[in-house]
């Protein structure tokens, strides 16, 4: 009977560092969710100065009015600080991260032509 209840309270305890366990996981990942959130609020934002600098300029493009180039004038003074905060909010892409230390570099670009066997050159070659 001691044995039995031995195993029935180290069951009990298993159980509970299993659910702890998943509960600390499931706060992470509300904390990963609710970041890329932010981000995309950020991304969005950026997304509509773009679409306001984009359309200010076809418009005064188009008609010479001075009145269209106000609302570009607003979207391209607030870009530079809302990319900034997207980049700094973004996760480090493999061109951003720092490069490890006696990792090697790959090799520059070659002069000529840029095309692979894969989208060979007009005419055939």
């Amino acid at each position: 009977m001691l044995i039995a209840s031995g195993l029935l309270a180290l069951l009990v305890a298993a159980t509970f560092a299993v659910l702890l366990s998943s509960v600390a996981d499931l706060r992470a990942l509300e904390r990963r969710a609710r970041r890329s959130e932010e981000v995309l609020e950020v991304a969005n934002v950026l997304e509509r100065q773009v679409v306001d600098l984009e359309t200010a300029q076809r418009g005064f493009v188009i008609t010479r009015r001075e009145r269209f180039l106000r609302p570009w004038r607003d979207a391209r003074a607030a870009f530079p600080a809302e990319a900034r905060t997207l980049e700094q909010w973004s996760p480090p892409t493999p061109s951003r991260r720092p490069e490890p230390v006696g990792s090697p570099r790959p090799p520059p670009p070659t002069s000529g032509t840029t095309r692979s066997r894969w989208c060979p050159r007009p005419g055939g070659t």
